[in-house]
């Protein structure tokens, strides 16, 4: 009863926050170059009632001059000079009554790069809604599969909890059971640091926990000395700052510096995120943040720092038992894991188009990106196995899998911000219309629907015939391409197709995932039907031909 009181309450609270926060993100802005004319058009109504129009900010105003009404709305134009200060500004409008009112907002930049509208590119758009629906449905199976794993993990035991540990014997006691190796640098101080916070901050933030644990793999050889990683962190978002410092608003780095903050984040996600704290701190002291699209090109690009590794995990685990997977089960981990993190980077980077609104620099550089990323998460997988195989009691009390549970009021927050989050970057491509609604209900529906899906009735059936992972991904993309030659012959708008089309994407990521609540689980003792001993065969020879199929599909050569 708690729990649905609960789920009410933070239902309420985000019909009530939300639509005020599409409203704010919506709010008009424009990037204008110096030594141009410029010119904003304001309703020939509204106009009667102006008597001045300004550009305000930064010490200094410069007045617009009304040029005639054009389709019933007034231009104004002003002349910005070559020496004018770069910033952000306001849109003044002074009226007939005394007040004033502000229109919109300018950012003022040396240059920019060329605008870009995602609502009119239904064809990228629509791949980037593909794209971002099939992972979210892959990762989530594949966070089922790993949490059922983790129940029957043989070094669960010794994912030790705060109450029965030793700090003296790290590192060196672990010898119960099974011989292992030990690092090459003592860091028992660390090692109990990076085990405490992990376990504490899971109570409150998976994200966190996630953060802190990540480069345990590497403190297994380098000790201490794996702190350089985050102090390499603070240095690589300082350098991504000074490199767009001079260009007046959040846009991307250089090449140069993207692989490096990508390839750092993929090492420890928790060096990507301190990069993308101090690009943020840098930026906001410096009054880069004026616009909602500001705020989102950040989002994504903290997203690309510190993500990889983390959604290479959910694909494709970093770290198996030894007895539970064998050389066939690490490859396929490898390859999945990387080329999938690979194609995901890829559509990071041009979805920052979108939510930049601008044709970014680094959007020419995407598949770059992916190659780099999925390279580094395939080093990344062969580090991890041979650290697990060196000593896996020792990672599994430096990063443990198994922590204490989120408090359920964390929980809802967690969902809220998701939500809020989805709704932020989703109104950037299909502006605040019904399909912005319908799309952020399909894809929060089952999350919440998911807190009660244990009173639901389990078939096993389902639970075999539904699809997950690859074969999932094969499937949403087929939708996919028949949704998009449909709207093709549709003879909609652009904006109306791309935003029909997004809302259709996430269709059909709801349905699966409604449906696996009723299909949890098999019979007592069984698993999926495909990795049935006696389907080796099949399993090991459909497996690399269903992947070439969905990598092939998702990058359009098939």
């Amino acid at each position: 009863m708690r729990r649905a009181f609960a789920l009410i309450a933070t239902a309420f609270i985000f019909v009530i926050e939300a639509p005020s926060i599409a409203l704010a993100a919506g709010v008009p802005h424009l990037t204008w170059e110096r030594s141009a004319m410029q010119q904003v058009a304001i309703d020939s109504v509204i106009a009667t009632n102006v008597t001045d129009l300004d550009l305000v900010g930064q010490a200094q105003t410069l007045k617009f001059a009304s040029q005639g009404a054009v389709q019933g709305r007034e231009i104004y134009r002003v002349l910005l000079p070559a020496n004018f200060p770069l910033g952000q500004y306001a849109v003044r409008a002074y009226l007939a009554d005394g007040t004033t009112r502000d229109y919109g907002s300018v950012r003022v930049v040396e240059y920019q790069s060329a605008g870009y509208n995602p609502l009119t590119d239904t064809k990228t758009t629509g791949k980037i809604a593909v794209t971002f629906f099939a992972l979210i449905a892959t990762w989530a199976a594949g966070r089922e599969d790993q949490l059922r794993a983790s129940q029957n993990n043989e070094y669960s035991g010794d994912q030790t909890t705060l109450g029965t540990l030793n700090t003296e014997s790290i590192g060196r006691t672990f010898k119960s059971r099974r011989k292992h190796s030990a690092g090459m640098v003592s860091s028992i101080a660390l090692d109990h640091w990076r085990s405490d916070v992990t376990i504490r901050s899971a109570r409150f933030s998976s994200l966190i926990s996630r953060l802190v644990s990540d480069g345990g793999y590497l403190q297994f050889s380098l000790g201490s000395l794996v702190l350089f990683l985050p102090v390499l962190g603070l240095l690589g978002g300082a350098l991504a700052f000074h490199d767009i410092s001079g260009i007046g608003y959040i846009t991307t780095p250089s090449l140069t510096i993207s692989i490096f903050l990508v390839a750092l984040g993929v090492a420890d996600a928790g060096a990507g995120f301190l990069a993308a704290v101090t690009f943020g701190v840098l930026a906001l002291t410096s009054h880069f943040f004026g616009s909602a699209y500001d705020i989102r090109t950040f989002l994504g690009l903290s997203i690309l720092w510190m993500a990889p590794a983390l959604m290479a995990n959910a694909t494709r685990p970093m770290r198996r038992s030894a007895n539970d997977a064998g050389l066939w089960d690490r490859a396929t981990d490898i390859v999945v894991g990387s080329t999938l993190t690979g194609w995901a980077v890829h559509e990071v980077v041009l979805g920052l188009n979108g939510f930049a609104h601008l044709t970014l620099p680094l959007s020419a550089h995407a598949s770059v990106l992916g190659y780099v990323a999925g390279g580094a998460i395939a080093l990344r997988y062969l580090i991890e196995e041979y650290v697990n195989q060196r000593n896996p009691y020792y990672l599994a009390y430096l990063s443990p899998e198994t922590t204490h549970g989120q408090h359920s009021t964390a929980r809802l927050i967690t969902w809220m911000t998701r939500s809020l989050l989805f709704l932020f970057f989703a109104i950037s491509f299909l502006g605040n219309s019904w399909q912005l609604w319908a799309a952020l209900g399909f894809f929060m529906a089952p999350t919440l629907i998911g807190v009660f899906k244990s009173k639901f009735p389990n078939s096993t059936l389902l639970y075999q015939i539904l699809p997950v992972g690859i074969p999932s991904m094969i499937v949403m993309t087929l939708i996919g391409r028949w949704y998009s030659t449909w709207i093709h012959h549709s003879h909609l708008s652009a904006a109306s197709s791309t935003q029909t089309l997004f809302v259709l994407m996430a269709v059909p990521g709801f349905v699966i995932g409604i449906l696996k609540m009723f299909g949890r689980k098999p019979r007592a003792g069984d698993e999926r039907w495909y990795v049935r001993p006696k389907m080796k065969f099949l399993y090991r020879v459909m497996g690399p031909v269903l992947f070439i199929i969905a990598l092939g599909m998702t990058t359009g050569v098939i």
